[in-house]
Protein backbone atom coordinates (compact mmCIF):
# COMPACT_ATOMS: atom_id res chain seq x y z
CA UNK A 1 0.00 0.00 0.00
CA UNK A 2 1.34 3.53 -0.97
CA UNK A 3 0.40 6.42 1.09
CA UNK A 4 -0.94 9.73 -0.64
CA UNK A 5 1.78 12.21 -1.84
CA UNK A 6 1.82 15.81 0.43
CA UNK A 7 1.09 19.04 -2.16
CA UNK A 8 3.85 20.35 0.22
CA UNK A 9 6.34 17.39 -1.65
CA UNK A 10 6.26 19.08 -5.17
CA UNK A 11 7.27 22.52 -3.69
CA UNK A 12 11.09 23.78 -4.34
CA UNK A 13 12.72 24.71 -1.00
CA UNK A 14 12.02 28.86 -2.35
CA UNK A 15 7.99 27.74 -2.13
CA UNK A 16 8.38 25.55 0.84
CA UNK A 17 9.70 27.86 3.14
CA UNK A 18 7.00 31.13 1.55
CA UNK A 19 4.62 28.40 2.86
CA UNK A 20 6.53 28.02 6.36
CA UNK A 21 6.64 32.02 6.89
CA UNK A 22 3.41 32.50 5.99
CA UNK A 23 4.20 35.33 3.36
CA UNK A 24 2.05 36.72 1.49
CA UNK A 25 2.35 39.32 -1.57
CA UNK A 26 4.15 41.88 -1.91
CA UNK A 27 6.16 39.71 -0.03
CA UNK A 28 8.07 36.97 -1.51
CA UNK A 29 10.79 34.74 -0.81
CA UNK A 30 13.76 34.60 -3.09
CA UNK A 31 16.39 32.24 -2.09
CA UNK A 32 17.38 30.13 1.13
CA UNK A 33 20.68 28.26 1.74
CA UNK A 34 21.17 25.81 4.22
CA UNK A 35 24.27 26.36 6.21
CA UNK A 36 25.16 23.35 7.89
CA UNK A 37 28.59 24.02 8.98
CA UNK A 38 27.24 27.70 10.54
CA UNK A 39 23.89 26.07 12.06
CA UNK A 40 21.90 28.04 10.07
CA UNK A 41 19.53 28.78 7.17
CA UNK A 42 20.04 32.13 5.29
CA UNK A 43 16.57 33.20 3.87
CA UNK A 44 16.66 36.28 1.51
CA UNK A 45 13.33 38.19 1.30
CA UNK A 46 12.40 40.80 -1.24
CA UNK A 47 8.97 42.06 -2.25
CA UNK A 48 7.09 42.94 -5.62
CA UNK A 49 7.84 46.43 -7.72
CA UNK A 50 5.70 48.95 -6.97
CA UNK A 51 5.19 47.65 -3.33
CA UNK A 52 4.61 51.05 -1.28
CA UNK A 53 5.25 50.09 2.54
CA UNK A 54 8.47 51.30 4.50
CA UNK A 55 9.29 53.11 8.18
CA UNK A 56 5.89 54.69 9.38
CA UNK A 57 8.38 57.92 10.46
CA UNK A 58 10.74 57.89 7.33
CA UNK A 59 9.54 55.64 4.98
CA UNK A 60 12.75 54.34 3.90
CA UNK A 61 13.69 50.69 3.66
CA UNK A 62 17.13 48.49 4.61
CA UNK A 63 18.42 45.68 4.57
CA UNK A 64 18.21 44.04 8.01
CA UNK A 65 19.44 40.39 9.73
CA UNK A 66 16.70 38.53 11.93
CA UNK A 67 18.74 36.39 14.04
CA UNK A 68 16.49 33.71 15.57
CA UNK A 69 17.83 31.82 18.74
CA UNK A 70 17.01 28.63 18.49
CA UNK A 71 14.01 26.72 20.81
CA UNK A 72 16.45 23.74 21.79
CA UNK A 73 19.87 22.87 22.88
CA UNK A 74 22.26 21.06 21.96
CA UNK A 75 24.46 20.32 25.33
Amino acid sequence: MTSPKSPLSALTDVQLMQVALGLAPPWKVVECRLDLAGGQVDVHLDFERGAEFGCPVCGHTQELTWRHSPSTSQD
